[in-house]
């Protein structure tokens, strides 16, 4: 499915779903719009990857550079695979 339009404004594209002239898929608590009817969307994967990215070398605070290291250390695909089960 190809968008129509696109726009960085969030309240006008709820404003015209909540018009009845078009949909949209967005987090449940994102909804503003007041006349805005949601439903939830079951059965459908929905995946978002998420990428850590510093700079080699930098001065980083030691806590940052921390958190990448755990990042980098941690077996995300495992934990997700085992949740599935």
């Amino acid at each position: 499915m190809r968008p129509r339009f696109r726009t960085d404004r969030e309240d006008w594209v709820q404003r015209v779903v909540a018009d009845g002239k078009s949909i949209c898929i967005i987090p449940e608590r994102s909804a503003i719009a007041l006349d805005l009817v949601t439903r939830p969307v079951d059965d459908l994967p929905l995946e978002r990857e998420l990428v850590m990215a510093t700079v080699s070398g930098s001065t980083a605070p030691v806590e940052i550079r921390k958190i990448a290291q755990l990042a980098s250390r941690y077996q995300w695909g495992r934990d997700a695979a085992q949740s599935e089960a």
